[in-house]
């Protein structure tokens, strides 16, 4: 993953340090306290899943902001995402990333807020490899669960609950959760089930 970052990051500056305080403070990010979902191994699924379909150094803006997307969580801000996406922007601009390879990272980035489709390149193959998760196997869909539940461990039950059910039906109730022909046939109703199932045991 570090690599991918570093082969990106290479095509636009020749500046070593500067790619390498990048990482180390992506990484610094990612393993705050309390990052028990939200942190370098969901980056990593999502950088894998992307690299299994296109060529990180042919897609610097899809990675770049899979990279980013969840740099700055709080459990408290609604403002995560447009957070993520100016550090992103501040970090492509250091490194010498071209405005629209930068401009187009954090308007992916920023459709990671609603995860409804938008017309823009790869944006839908973004907001799937984010729900991956979804559409897992239930032994790891309830790890996942597990994991969230401490990222709002501030929350007592009797908030976090109806909270969580209520982001759930809300991906039921769309025709699709998926964006992507391949994440529709192979995942869309393995996904439906784990939510149902997750909302029976709230």
């Amino acid at each position: 993953m570090k690599d991918i970052f570093h082969q990106i990051a290479d095509l636009f500056t020749q500046n070593q340090s500067n790619v390498t305080a990048a990482w180390q403070l992506l990484e610094k990010a990612y393993t705050q306290p309390g990052r028990h979902y939200h942190n370098l191994h969901h980056i990593e699924q999502m950088v894998n899943g992307a690299h299994e379909r296109l060529v990180a150094t042919e897609q610097p803006a899809l990675f770049m902001a899979i990279f980013y997307h969840d740099a700055v969580y709080r459990a408290l801000s609604s403002e995560n995402e447009e957070k993520s996406a100016l550090l992103a922007q501040q970090a492509l601009h250091a490194l010498q990333f071209p405005n629209e390879i930068i401009d187009h990272c954090a308007q992916l980035i920023l459709a990671t807020k609603r995860h409804l489709p938008i017309d823009y390149p790869h944006a839908g193959l973004l907001l799937d490899l984010d729900l991956a998760i979804l559409g897992s196997s239930w032994e790891h869909y309830l790890e996942y669960t597990h994991q969230i539940r401490r990222e709002y461990a501030i929350f007592p039950n009797i908030l976090y609950k109806p909270g969580r059910k209520k982001v759930l039906e809300k991906f039921l109730e769309r025709p699709f959760i998926y964006q992507t022909n391949a994440f529709r046939r192979d995942f869309e109703q393995i996904a439906r089930a784990n939510i149902q199932a997750e909302i029976e045991l709230l």
